[in-house]
């Protein structure tokens, strides 16, 4: 009998040791994934859209030289505008965890228009920027739905922001992506999954200026000077002339005046 009451406290000894570290290892877990801090960061404008002028197309004969008029392109305006925010890394080493998934930092971003409180974008949960280890700093390109050849950036602004005010935030977020897929005729859905995240980040505001509106480009006048007739100058080789004429005149009307008093 004392046999089995040691055996059966050794097994209640085992269980409550594993069941205590079945506990443990719970919190022990959960405090392996690092917080993130929240995310500092500049913002910066750049414009690089210009103008398209109207072009003639011709073709010139091999023997005459003359040209012929063949075609011609029409002018137009090439948007290329973006907001790029460089956010400044900090400490974190990715890692694999037990489901094979690699943990990495990544970064959401948020915009809105100055004179409102309803915030818009978040690249959550289809698209998300890792942060970039081999720098001191990540850049997330944010273009605009006026761009005439894309967004030019991870997400599009909407056109009206260009030449106004735009509030922005970026928060961290430690998670990881999957792939799904769900035709073979169609791109694999990407799908992150957050596991903490560090909060949004203050809001900085920057305007989106010096860029052209108009759909068409306007022609560069072409400068003209024009100058209101002056009264001609006369330059001392005719002036000089003209007087010795004048004198030689003068004298012979007077030697005529004296030959007829003479008679």
């Amino acid at each position: 009998m004392n046999r089995g009451n040691k055996g059966f406290s050794l097994l209640f000894v085992i269980a409550l040791l594993a069941i205590s570290s079945l506990i443990m290892a719970k919190p022990v877990f959960s405090q392996s994934i690092p917080t993130p801090s929240v995310p500092q960061f500049t913002l910066t404008f750049q414009d690089n859209s210009y103008a398209v002028q109207p072009t003639t197309l011709t073709t010139t004969d091999p023997y005459t030289g003359k040209q012929t008029i063949v075609g011609s392109t029409i002018g137009g305006y090439v948007y290329n505008a973006s907001i790029t925010i460089r956010v400044t890394n900090q400490p974190f080493t990715s890692y694999t965890d037990a489901n094979n998934n690699t943990i990495q930092l990544y970064y959401d971003v948020r915009w809105k228009g100055n004179f409102t409180d309803s915030w818009e974008g978040s690249l959550l949960p289809n698209i998300q920027v890792a942060q970039d280890s081999s720098s001191a700093y990540t850049d997330i390109p944010l273009g605009f739905t006026s761009n005439t050849y894309g967004w030019g950036g991870v997400a599009a602004i909407n056109w009206h922001a260009l030449g106004n005010p735009v509030d922005i935030q970026v928060e961290a977020c430690v998670g990881y992506v999957t792939q799904t897929v769900t035709s073979s005729l169609e791109a694999p859905k990407i799908n992150f999954t957050s596991l903490t995240t560090s909060g949004w980040s203050n809001t900085q505001t920057i305007i989106a200026s010096n860029v052209s509106t108009s759909p068409t480009p306007t022609a560069t006048p072409t400068s003209v000077t024009t100058s209101s007739p002056a009264v001609p100058e006369l330059s001392w080789l005719v002036i000089v002339p003209l007087l010795l004429s004048l004198f030689s005149v003068a004298v012979i009307v007077r030697h005529r005046k004296m030959s007829c008093r003479k008679a």
